[in-house]
């Protein structure tokens, strides 16, 4: 994968843009959120995928059962992208994001941390 923009939602807008020796991630539902992380500090660049938390509905259930208070259904958490930068983890909800794009970028960036 070559260094460029890569845009991974339009609306609010998401982009990629890699470089040489570093990754910049503009985000736009986060006030415009734009930062730069140097390759050689960054430790881990993961997407979790959406996931259902079973914690979290197990015990919507339970306090159904207990109660008659209606919470039933499944929990799910969205997609995210977790960076580990400078002994932090930064995370990026990915709501529409183009994940097979965003895939191959990930391939590409472990590659350049390992």
């Amino acid at each position: 994968m070559k260094n460029g923009t890569y845009i991974l939602r339009e609306k609010p807008k998401f982009e990629i843009e890699l470089s040489t020796d570093s990754i910049k991630i503009i985000d736009g539902s986060l006030s415009q959120s734009s930062l730069t992380y140097k390759f050689d500090e960054l430790d881990k660049f993961e997407i979790r995928e959406k996931r259902t938390n079973w914690l979290i509905t197990i015990l919507s259930f339970v306090l159904e059962m207990l109660s008659s208070i209606s919470t039933s259904g499944k929990y799910s958490e969205s997609s995210q992208l977790h960076l580990g930068y400078m002994e932090q983890t930064h995370k990026y909800y990915l709501n529409d994001c183009n994940l097979n794009l965003l895939g191959e970028i990930e391939n590409n960036i472990k590659h350049r941390i390992q």
